[in-house]
């Protein structure tokens, strides 16, 4: 089983890149420069607990060596969390459509307009 097993979509992906993120900020071994910046691939290492997943860095991807194993853990209802703010697919075709000031999301919405 693979990361994006658990993350398929969009929302999921961010919801725990920012999970992620909060539990490096937490964790005083961490590095102050990986907080937004932290090795993911869908082949990272992770295992289930109770209530969601557990990331697994090895020594020195996000903080010293004598740090060990850096182990951040993300809730499945932090994962599963839906928001209305609209999530960008950046792709070529997503930034072809942002450099005409169309936002396709919100209703091909030229940028600057106000939708009432």
């Amino acid at each position: 089983m693979f990361l994006n097993s658990i993350a398929k979509t969009d929302q999921q992906k961010y919801n725990l890149f920012d999970g992620i993120e909060a539990g490096l900020k937490a964790n005083k071994k961490a590095f102050s420069d990986v907080l937004q910046n932290f090795p993911l691939t869908s082949k990272s290492s992770f295992y289930f607990y109770d209530d969601g997943v557990v990331l697994v860095f090895n020594p020195y991807e996000v903080g010293p060596y004598v740090a060990g194993f850096i182990e951040v853990k993300v809730p499945l209802k932090k994962i599963n969390i839906t928001s209305d703010v609209p999530m960008f697919n950046l792709n070529k075709a997503t930034l072809d459509t942002l450099s005409q000031g169309i936002i396709n999301r919100i209703q091909g919405s030229p940028l600057g307009t106000n939708q009432g």
